[in-house]
């Protein structure tokens, strides 16, 4: 698990290990533990606990466990990610930066495409 929340060199505190502990009692696995880790980066920039733990505490009301029902379940999802026809619209200069910044980003994780 510290390897889906990107925790590495240390191990986890009494207070990580619990939470994480209550997300699988809930019923959570990697995979939905994961989304609901993104999400918590992409929203606050870092890994807040708390964040995140009301994140599977609000799919855990909604009954909503698994990946797909998570994508199909929580509607914020669906307005925070842009739609296919939107990204085929970008102008060629943004296309070649986020091509740049792929690739600084592949260069950044070594280059071996598994986080690595």
């Amino acid at each position: 698990m510290k390897e889906t929340l990107q925790i590495r060199g240390r191990e986890l505190t009494g207070s990580e290990a619990k939470y994480i502990e209550g997300w699988l009692s809930m019923g959570f696995g990697p995979e939905a533990i994961a989304i609901a880790y993104d999400r918590t980066m992409l929203s606050t920039g870092r890994l807040t606990w708390k964040y995140m733990d009301t994140i599977l505490r609000s799919w855990a009301e909604k009954r909503l466990f698994s990946p797909e029902a998570i994508e199909s379940g929580d509607p914020r999802r669906a307005s925070k990610q842009p739609s296919a026809p939107q990204q085929e619209q970008r102008p060629a200069a943004d296309s070649e930066k986020l091509a740049r910044m792929r690739r600084m980003y592949e260069h950044m994780k070594g280059g071996t495409g598994n986080g690595a």
